[in-house]
């Protein structure tokens, strides 16, 4: 069993740890840098988690669609209890194998 199958918890603590807790700033400036407005929709190619998710949908300011898009069901599984849809924000899960 690979860590993408294993639910995403172990891969989420090794990712935040190699990081040294700036995985949350650097995702936040890099996801702010694409000046995304109030309606566009937004690609997470490689969702993983959904660590993004939550800097995207913030950056849409709760309205538009983020589709995400990962290969490990486990992850996608992860990323989906990470999602906050709302009546102007969507979410499209894509599991790509």
């Amino acid at each position: 069993m690979g860590i993408y199958e294993l639910g995403g918890v172990l891969y989420d603590t090794f990712h935040l740890g190699v990081t040294f807790g700036r995985e949350e700033r650097l995702k936040r400036e890099g996801i702010a840098s694409l000046k995304l407005q109030t309606g566009q929709r937004a690609l997470d190619w490689g969702c993983g988690t959904g660590l993004s998710l939550k800097w995207l949908a913030h950056e849409l300011r709760a309205g538009g669609t983020i589709y995400a898009v990962d290969a490990a069901p486990a992850m996608t599984q992860r990323a989906v209890g990470r999602a906050r849809p709302t009546d102007q924000l969507e979410y499209h899960f894509i599991l790509r194998h």
